[in-house]
């Protein structure tokens, strides 16, 4: 299961210093460029999974975009109405719409709004404190099972 806690959430309690706020799915390009910067995620995750990404390797496919051969097939693909607002410590709001994949109004129950750029976000509360949510629950499809859980199965 995703998220830092692994409940299902990018949640982005104190003790995350990787910031895992970007709610995305990942690609084949996307784990490769990942690889090469230090940080192989096959193991964990395959092309179609949705995850809760650290805001700056985000970032840094994002700005090597311009120079990799697969341009923007390295970037993946966001849901806005999943990402943890920690992401915007990182990364422009602009950036992550530019990739986004659900365009649609947020209207969720609300427990308050933040302001980026010209947009306002409804905040929904996750129950862990200091941690609230753009929206609700990113589902995960993954083809992997966790390591432990694939040798259970043997």
């Amino acid at each position: 299961m995703t998220g830092y806690l692994r409940n299902g959430y990018c949640e982005v309690p104190a003790s995350d210093y990787g910031n895992h706020a970007v709610a995305a799915e990942v690609t084949e390009e996307f784990l490769e460029f990942s690889a090469r910067q230090g940080n192989d995620l096959r193991g964990v995750v395959s092309p179609g999974c949705k995850w809760c990404l650290c805001a700056t390797r985000w970032l840094e496919a994002f700005e090597a975009r311009t120079r990799e051969p697969a341009g923007d097939k390295i970037v993946p693909k966001v849901f806005l109405n999943a990402t943890n607002f920690k992401a915007l410590d990182k990364i422009d709001i602009k950036n992550l719409k530019l990739f986004s994949v659900d365009k649609e109004d947020y209207s969720v129950s609300r427990i308050g709004m933040i302001a980026a750029g010209d947009y306002l976000y409804v905040l929904r509360d996750t129950g862990t404190e200091g941690s609230p949510l753009l929206t609700a629950l990113f589902y995960v499809n993954c083809a992997l099972q966790s390591p432990r859980s694939r040798s259970d199965n043997v």
